[in-house]
């Protein structure tokens, strides 16, 4: 039982060695330069999404889930 209380923190600090080798993402250095742009035929336009507290990006789009 104490052996099962312990296992999810002995597997972060077996990948924290990794975790601490990984550059810095790209997306905190450098920040391009964003516009609408517009796709297909008939032409949609597609805008980007940006989640300032992550390095995730989005695009907005109409399918179902």
């Amino acid at each position: 039982m104490a052996t099962a209380r312990w296992a999810p923190i002995a597997s972060f600090l077996l990948v924290l060695p990794a975790l601490l080798l990984l550059p810095p993402a790209a997306s905190s250095a450098a920040m391009p330069l964003l516009r609408d742009d517009e796709h297909g035929v008939p032409a949609k336009p597609y805008f980007l999404d940006i989640d300032t507290g992550s390095d995730l990006t989005w695009v907005e789009c109409d399918a179902p889930c």
